[in-house]
């Protein structure tokens, strides 16, 4: 009977087609990218399309001609947000980290300015919305403060 039994089971599972993976589906809206996949290998070639149309709308046009140290760089940049927000989860909002915004700007405003740097504070993103990597972006490009 035991043998019956796993017989029906096996010919049950062959009769049903296995099933169809989603397809990857891209939406593009306002500011925002939505790549949603089952299989991660089938959103690659998704990814790769979408960071070169990126580069080809906004790498090909800008022209850096600043030495190194001429600009806050990301390095600083994600030293003074991390330690800004006792966090270095990237995506995380203000919120998440429950920051407040204003204490939370005026410390990456003062870092910015400990290290020598320029920048204003309303150029400083701190919305309990904004991202770290959002503040760290806004803030990587700052210009050294000019000599005395």
């Amino acid at each position: 009977m035991a043998k019956k039994k796993a017989a029906k089971r096996s010919v049950s599972k062959q009769g049903k087609p296995p099933k169809a993976a989603k397809p990857v589906k891209v939406t593009r809206s306002g500011k925002a990218v939505t790549i949603s996949f089952s299989k991660p290998e089938e959103a690659i070639p998704h990814l790769l399309n979408l960071a070169s149309d990126f580069a080809g709308k906004h790498f090909d046009k800008a022209s850096l001609t600043a030495a190194a140290d001429d600009v806050l760089g990301t390095a600083a940049a994600r030293d003074i947000v991390s330690g800004c927000a006792n966090s270095d989860c990237w995506n995380c909002t203000l919120g998440d980290l429950k920051l407040d915004s204003d204490l939370f700007q005026s410390c990456v405003f003062n870092g910015v300015q400990q290290k020598g740097y320029s920048i204003n504070r309303n150029d400083i993103p701190a919305s309990q919305s904004t991202q770290l990597y959002t503040v760290v972006m806004a803030i990587q490009n700052a210009p050294k403060k000019a000599g005395p």
